[in-house]
């Protein structure tokens, strides 16, 4: 395995510990019941494909005005 994939691999678990620590310092110390933070989960994932939809949209009109306008 070169060096970047093992700097990668160890950047993903270390993240992905980073994650579960503070699901569980919301949980614990702040008392803060899993089914909130499964549905905050679930916007959140919900905004972030509404955020790539709307500029795929964007995107889409940008072309076809670009494709429009050339037309000679």
């Amino acid at each position: 395995m070169s060096r970047a994939n093992s700097r990668h691999r160890r950047s993903i678990i270390i993240g992905v510990a980073a994650l579960g620590s503070l699901i569980w310092v919301a949980s614990d110390q702040f008392g803060i019941p899993l089914e909130n933070i499964a549905w905050m989960f679930v916007y959140t994932i919900a905004a972030a494909f509404g955020v790539i939809a709307f500029a795929a949209v964007g995107a889409g009109i940008w072309i076809l005005l670009r494709k429009l306008m050339n037309r000679d």
